[in-house]
């Protein structure tokens, strides 16, 4: 007989996606974040990100890709830009030892991050391998506000709930992913 087939989590879908009007290529849903009319009005072009559709960069008439990329990265390194970075996925981690949690998880200290800052973190599994990473914001003593990459919320909250042992269980882990 054997073991099951191990099976990583899964975005949960509405019946009505499944039974609602067409949706695109294959009916397959689309999540649209709020800057996306205003990214298409400008000459977006999207790529699909996770189950989201997000402006990917915005040519202008006669530019190919790497012209657009290449003249967007100038400007914001000479100016300033916008990325829509809402499709990121978002836990929260809250309780009295959730900075002896966080230590735990990611391959970064937390403890001498005050409130109201934020850090890169790496996440890694107990093989060592990344499972994901993101910018952590410290949001009080007792709470952090974790980005996740886009598809990768469901997977890091797993991770979240099969913490090292010894580690602490925070008050709080919950999955936050909607605009």
């Amino acid at each position: 007989m054997g073991l099951t087939t191990f099976r990583p989590p899964y975005t949960p879908t509405t019946f009505g996606a499944f039974a609602g009007y067409h949706r695109g290529d294959h009916f397959e849903v689309t999540r649209r974040t709020r800057i996306d009319g205003w990214a298409e009005a400008h000459g977006a072009a999207f790529e699909p990100v996770g189950q989201w559709r997000r402006a990917w960069y915005f040519p202008k008439p006669g530019e190919d890709m790497d012209a657009a990329v290449s003249r967007e990265c100038r400007a914001v390194r000479e100016t300033v830009g916008i990325f829509d970075a809402s499709t990121l996925g978002k836990i929260e981690v809250v309780g009295p030892d959730s900075v002896e949690f966080m230590n735990r998880m990611y391959t970064n200290p937390w403890t001498k991050l005050a409130p109201g800052r934020c850090r890169y973190g790496l996440l890694l599994g107990d093989d060592g391998y990344i499972r994901d990473d993101g910018v952590i914001g410290r949001m009080a003593a007792d709470r952090f506000h974790v980005t996740t990459t886009t598809g990768g919320a469901a997977r890091v909250s797993t991770s979240h709930s099969l913490r090292p042992s010894g580690a602490p269980v925070p008050r709080q882990l919950h999955w936050r992913d909607r605009l």
